[in-house]
């Protein structure tokens, strides 16, 4: 599995070592911590996006 998601309160990313549902079939995340593995709720955090910028560079037009 390699999904990243950010932390919403420390905007810090983290890697999703798996994922279970609780009772109610809400999404929970296993990642490591500070050296613990830790299941918090998804609600605590938001997708990585993946973006990508080209400043004062357009040569990569001349391609299309």
């Amino acid at each position: 599995m390699n999904i990243v998601v950010i932390n919403k309160n420390n905007n810090k990313m983290y890697q999703v070592y798996d994922i279970t549902y609780d009772k109610a079939g809400y999404p929970h995340f296993l990642i490591y911590k500070d050296g613990e593995w830790i299941r918090m709720s998804a609600k605590h955090f938001k997708p990585y996006e993946y973006e990508v910028f080209f400043e004062n560079d357009d040569s990569w037009l001349e391609e299309f």
